[in-house]
């Protein structure tokens, strides 16, 4: 056997063994895995942050366009729109605290014959989420009242049973026509 047929058999054998040595290491196993599922475990969490940031955004708008729709609804069926739309702009801003960040648009009134609907849109830009080019996440909120709707129907439910005994059914007697009137 000349030499270089016995350095290309004992090298190749040399790889081989290498070859096969690092197929069966398993250490570092751990390192690899958890490098290939960093990246989507970070943005799971963070897409779940951003999400949890939009809902709290929804929320607000929500809470603030439905008082304003109830302001408005107290008003009369011949108030002017403009008067509608100003009145709904101001008492808006006046109770929307959600988060600063969030770019709120214009409250939009629509009157269908004595019922009015009001609309906001947001726009809440991400934090995680652009990792994906998620930029910003959009956020609505949409509320309904009847305007100038008159008489409100109340009804009462009264304890009358045992644990009301004496006294105490006298009085709740006494504030149920109080409440009446």
């Amino acid at each position: 056997m000349m030499l270089t047929d016995w350095l290309i058999s004992r090298v190749s054998t040399r790889i081989a063994q290498c070859i096969r040595s690092f197929a069966g290491n398993e250490r570092g196993n751990i390192a690899i895995l958890f490098a290939a599922t960093i990246i989507p475990v970070i943005l799971a969490v963070g897409s779940a942050v951003d999400y949890s940031r939009a809902s709290q955004v929804k929320t607000a708008l929500q809470t603030a366009l439905d008082s304003t729709a109830l302001h408005l609804g107290l008003l009369p069926q011949s108030t002017p729109d403009a008067d509608l739309k100003t009145e709904a702009k101001e008492f808006f801003a006046a109770n929307y605290q959600g988060n600063p960040e969030a770019k709120v648009g214009v409250v939009n009134v629509t009157r269908s014959n004595s019922t009015l609907t009001l609309t906001v849109d947001a726009t809440l830009n991400t934090m995680f989420m652009g990792i994906v080019q998620i930029e910003e996440m959009d956020v609505n909120a949409l509320s309904e009242v009847v305007l100038g709707g008159g008489t409100i129907e109340v009804a009462m439910v009264l304890d009358n049973s045992g644990s009301m005994s004496g006294s105490k059914l006298s009085a709740l007697k006494k504030a149920a026509n109080k409440l009446v009137e």
